[in-house]
């Protein structure tokens, strides 16, 4: 799948304004971390904050089928850490919680997560 023109995709009016489409580099460093073959990131977000970013995508298989809907990992000073339980099963980045203190729950993981989301539909 070309993550070029997913990464192109703007989010929906009802996303978080915050969100942007992630620069093909950034897709290809959080990809790289993809622990299954045959899989690839689509609907590739961001919300920067700061030093942070936080990264949300869909993973999808070389069909195109959707894997996992919304996966999220928060990138700090070139690191890719696993934000969400789906982005921890997909991948094999360090967790967000225990190395940033960055929950689950936080808001700018929430809010990209919901970006994906309506990229990726039902």
């Amino acid at each position: 799948m070309d993550d070029t023109g997913a990464s192109a995709q703007r989010p929906d009016s009802t996303s978080d304004p915050r969100c942007k489409p992630a620069d093909p580099a950034l897709i290809d460093l959080v990809s790289s971390g993809l622990t299954k073959p045959n899989r690839s990131l689509t609907n590739a977000t961001v919300i920067e904050d700061g030093a942070l970013t936080f990264f949300g995508a869909t993973v999808v298989d070389n069909a195109g089928s959707v894997q996992s809907r919304a996966d999220v990992w928060v990138v700090f000073e070139g690191q890719v850490y696993s934000s969400t339980d789906r982005a921890r099963n997909d991948t094999n980045w360090p967790r967000a919680r225990e190395s940033l203190g960055i929950q689950t729950s936080d808001s700018r993981v929430r809010a990209v997560d919901e970006c994906v989301e309506n990229l990726t539909g039902n």
